[in-house]
């Protein structure tokens, strides 16, 4: 398996293609994208053009979210890992992985340089809860089907 090396944050990018040729400007698509400062996340090209295309900070953030981190993986888990507000004494969620999650901010804030971290937060812990409200949903119906 070959690591394709592309930072979003330098100008040049590394790209290693299929017939095994390197360098800057080639013209072949990378197999993943890294993300944030670290380079430690990464996503699909796909993904990233996606999120390149999204007109705002939010936008961009909910697209790399998912594809950084699985549905069942967002289902478990919360931005903080903090108390559930509605039942305290519910168990707690895990917090997502802190450097996908820092990479997500860092890409979405060099794509975006005037956008607020903490509404990019907010963006992602809505999504989040969507996604649970979605699955919440569909499994309420899938027991109606079940009873009829």
């Amino acid at each position: 398996m070959k690591k394709v090396l592309t930072n979003i944050n330098t100008i040049k990018d590394l790209t290693v293609c299929e017939d095994g040729s390197e360098g800057e400007g080639v013209p072949c698509k990378p197999s993943e994208v890294k993300l944030g400062n670290d380079g430690t996340a990464s996503v699909s090209p796909h993904c990233w053009e996606t999120a390149k295309a999204q007109p705002t900070a939010s936008g961009m953030a909910r697209v790399l979210l998912m594809g950084l981190f699985s549905v069942d993986v967002l289902l478990k888990s919360n931005l903080t890992g903090g108390l559930n507000k509605v039942n305290p004494t519910a168990e707690r969620r895990q917090p997502l992985d802190g450097k996908k999650l820092q990479a997500l901010l860092d890409a979405v804030v060099n794509h975006h340089p005037g956008a607020k971290v903490s509404d990019i937060r907010k963006s992602i812990n809505t999504r989040i809860c969507e996604l649970r409200h979605q699955a919440k949903r569909k499994n309420s119906m899938d027991g109606v089907k079940q009873a009829d």
